[in-house]
């Protein structure tokens, strides 16, 4: 049986990775706290129980309308965010999540996979949630590249919206996009990635208003 550790909502997510591993898991919530900036960093990271370590590519955050909205960070930042985690998970086992302000100074770190490792299920070789559970029993971590621009967004549409439409509608507009519900048939909160250029940001705003019913088109 294999430990790991994350946010009580992303649980089923470990599930998904244990099976295709082949393994059992035992989940343990871990709750990043609440991040008083509105703009900040993250950077995931991975480690063996033999030292294999792992780092993902630094991302940025914001808020829409209080949704989360992250996109890979391409700047001078990336090199020195990397080695300050390299440097700071050598005690760790498992997966963590570091989170810098704008300036690139350590705001906290937590262990496990948190929201804001959602990204890493499609924009990413090997996702944090799989990684975690590698680490905890000692597999081989797998790759944690990712080439594309992309972007992910957190949606929480009201409970009695009917969710079939928007979804179709998004679907034949942009037929590559990757939805995830937090809890099937449960609930109408998830996320969603998108590739895209310069322009995708103001296209994400639109995508989190049209599953929320701000607009209806």
């Amino acid at each position: 049986m294999c430990a790991v550790y994350g946010d009580p909502i992303l649980e089923r997510f470990f599930r998904d990775s244990a099976e295709s591993l082949g393994v059992a898991i035992e989940f343990s919530p871990s709750v990043a706290p609440h991040i008083k900036t509105t703009t900040y960093f993250s950077v995931h990271s991975a480690r063996s129980l033999t030292g294999q370590a792992a780092v993902w590519r630094p991302v940025r955050h914001h808020l829409y309308r209080g949704r989360l909205i992250s996109r890979p960070v391409d700047s001078s930042l990336n090199y020195v965010l990397q080695e300050r985690v390299l440097k700071d998970i050598s005690q760790t086992i498992g997966s963590a999540l570091f989170r810098f302000d704008e300036s690139g100074e350590l705001i906290d770190i937590t262990p496990g996979v948190q929201r804001e490792s959602m990204w890493t299920l499609d924009r990413c070789d090997t996702s944090q949630f799989e990684n975690e559970i590698r680490a905890h029993l000692d597999l081989p971590l797998g790759l944690v590249t990712s080439l594309d621009d992309w972007m992910a967004a957190e949606f929480d549409a009201p409970s009695h919206l009917d969710m079939i439409h928007p979804f179709r509608h998004l679907f034949a507009r942009r037929p590559e996009m990757k939805f995830h519900r937090f809890e099937i048939n449960r609930s109408n909160r998830g996320c969603f990635t998108l590739r895209g250029d310069s322009s995708l940001e103001e296209e994400m705003y639109h995508v989190v208003d049209y599953l929320e019913g701000v607009i209806d088109e």
